[in-house]
């Protein structure tokens, strides 16, 4: 019972991302994403990325670096890994699990093209 406080991609509480503005550019597989600020706890954040798909045992998984102003690869290098549930012209829903109290939490994402 009560509110469940996970960080996302080392930026924000997942609530943040809620009404976020994700742009995948399929040329050259750089995108951002956009968190708007709310009243209580979110900041505005503006990020880049850099985007691919990868393939492991059948299983397609979206993954991504943020990038700094200089679209220099931050974090040491490191990324994140969502398994690619459904993907098609229109929308596209992505999970990742993340340890809550250690066990298991299966985080849904869900993208609507504009």
């Amino acid at each position: 019972m009560g509110k469940v406080k996970i960080r996302l991609f080392e930026e924000a509480d997942y609530s943040c991302f809620l009404g976020s503005d994700w742009e995948f550019n399929s040329r050259n597989s750089l995108g951002s994403y956009y968190v708007p600020s709310d009243a209580k706890e979110c900041g505005t954040i503006t990020r880049d990325i850099r985007w691919s798909i990868y393939e492991d045992a059948g299983q397609q998984y979206l993954q991504f670096k943020r990038l700094d102003t200089k679209l220099k690869p931050m974090d040491d290098g490191n990324g994140f890994r969502l398994a690619i549930v459904h993907l098609d012209k229109t929308s596209m829903q992505l999970q990742s699990t993340v340890q809550f109290e250690n066990k298991p939490l299966t985080i849904t994402y869900n993208f609507t093209k504009n």
